[in-house]
């Protein structure tokens, strides 16, 4: 299984230490797998879902995954509880995708919510073509995403548990937060997930690091 792990720290110097803690455990955590981490290294808003979108078509591209390969989208800054652990190797069926346990500030969003940890296989994110690539800054990638499933034919299945928020904020702090770092979402309309995602991602690799314990480390520029 790989993890995909959304990451820039130029504007949000801790996730350093996030990724380090991240890989630090990752592999004890969860045996065999592997981490493709997906840094934004241009000077626009952070743009998650198109992270997403740019890291499996390059690992598509260059061999790196298959379409039958299962990948984790993983946010750095969460740390799953012990229990939540088998969610990650347990058999996931065709047309599936897993979201796995919830940090306290998005609790009261319930179904709604589809950010953090999400797990599926490889076809079937590039069936729905992937995330839109057009919500620059944070929010609403997660919902759109949500919505790409369902017209898909995805069925989402969700495992309850306990996620440390290594940011540990609330969702206000949260908001706050991104508009003193000028990463506050764009207001638009949701896009047409015919016509935008993964299938027409632009984005140029920057660098490749590979070291010795299963982790890419690709630099992408999404601009």
């Amino acid at each position: 299984m790989w993890f995909v792990l959304p990451y820039r720290a130029t504007t949000q110097p801790e996730r350093k230490a996030q990724l380090a803690q991240f890989l630090a455990q990752v592999h004890a955590r969860v045996p065999g797998s592997r981490v493709l981490v997906a840094e934004q290294v241009d000077d626009a808003k952070f743009n998650r879902g198109r992270l997403f979108n740019a890291a499996i078509a390059y690992a598509l591209r260059s061999g790196l995954m298959a379409p039958t390969d299962e990948v984790c989208f993983h946010d750095v800054d969460m740390v799953p509880s012990e229990g939540l652990l088998p969610a990650y190797t347990q058999p996931l069926d065709a047309a599936t995708a897993r979201h796995i346990g919830c940090i306290p500030r998005y609790r009261a969003l319930g179904g709604a919510y589809l950010g953090g940890i999400l797990l599926m296989r490889v076809v079937d994110y590039a069936a729905v073509n992937g995330h839109s690539n057009r919500f620059a800054g944070w929010g609403r990638e997660d919902s759109d995403f949500r919505r790409r499933l369902a017209r898909g034919g995805v069925r989402v299945e969700r495992v309850q548990g306990e996620v440390a928020d290594l940011e540990a904020m609330t969702l206000q702090d949260k908001i706050a937060h991104n508009r003193a770092t000028r990463n506050a979402g764009r207001k638009i309309r949701w896009p047409d997930a015919r016509a935008d995602g993964m299938a027409d991602v632009r984005y140029t690799v920057a660098a490749v690091q590979v070291d010795a314990e299963r982790v890419w480390r690709v630099g992408f520029m999404l601009v």
